[in-house]
């Protein structure tokens, strides 16, 4: 269920993604407007399949298919109540690992590429939703300070570039490069302290405005961002 607040404005905000689709807020007409103010109840269903694959030597491999709209990356939730129309399913994840760990084990590598969980340590769903998966190359270490039968203290480093859109007729294609450092500390059984710091370049992804004149031949479309959220 969506709720809003009985206080929201109406009419008052832009749903850009549904204006960048439609190539302007004309176009878009009624639509351009985001919705604030009329509550949505859904029944939602959600099927995921995986299977991870132990290839041998620290090898392993993996895929998951889930349902869900094929426009929304954050969600596998279908919505039911589509006048009997089939369910869609797509390749939520397809990955390849190799991991690599010291003879005592003090150190540790992880190497993934391919369609991936989000390899960055995330507090909140304020950063990255649980259901986004990030396409591209990922590289984590940990570095073990003490480790005993009952707690493990380490430091962590996680670094990856990840490819967001590839622009067609143009050397600017949009990427994500990430880097992550941290600590990992039990201080006793069960309660695990977690500090890290962390820099994000989203390269290439910002949008380019478009005179009057253009608008037709819309020259910066490949600017405008493929997917976008307002908080619901």
């Amino acid at each position: 269920m969506i709720s809003f607040p009985p206080t929201n404005a109406v009419g008052s905000y832009l749903d850009f993604q549904r204006v960048n689709t439609a190539g302007g807020i004309g176009k878009a007409g009624a639509s351009a407007l985001a919705n604030t103010t009329e509550e949505r109840e859904r029944f939602r269903a959600r099927l995921r399949f995986g299977f991870d694959v132990n290839l041998g030597d620290g090898w392993t491999m993996g895929t998951r298919l889930a349902t869900g709209s094929l426009t929304d990356p954050v969600s596998t939730n279908q919505t039911l109540g589509t006048y009997g129309f089939r369910d869609q399913i797509a390749v939520d994840l397809a990955w390849l690992d190799w991991q690599y760990a010291s003879e005592r084990g003090t150190h540790r590598f992880d190497f993934t590429g391919g369609r991936m969980r989000n390899p960055f340590f995330t507090a909140s769903e304020l950063v990255y939703d649980q259901d986004l998966a990030f396409d591209g190359v990922a590289l984590n270490y940990k570095y073990a300070l003490y480790t005993s039968d009952l707690v493990q203290r380490t430091v962590f480093a996680t670094a990856g570039a990840f490819p967001l859109q590839e622009v067609e007729l143009s050397a600017h294609d949009k990427w994500l490069l990430g880097g992550q450092v941290g600590l990992d500390w039990e201080a006793c059984v069960r309660q695990p302290y977690q500090v890290c710091r962390g820099l994000l370049r989203f390269q290439e992804c910002i949008g380019d405005q478009e005179l009057a004149a253009e608008q037709s031949a819309r020259l910066h479309r490949s600017s405008i961002p493929q997917s976008r959220q307002h908080g619901v």
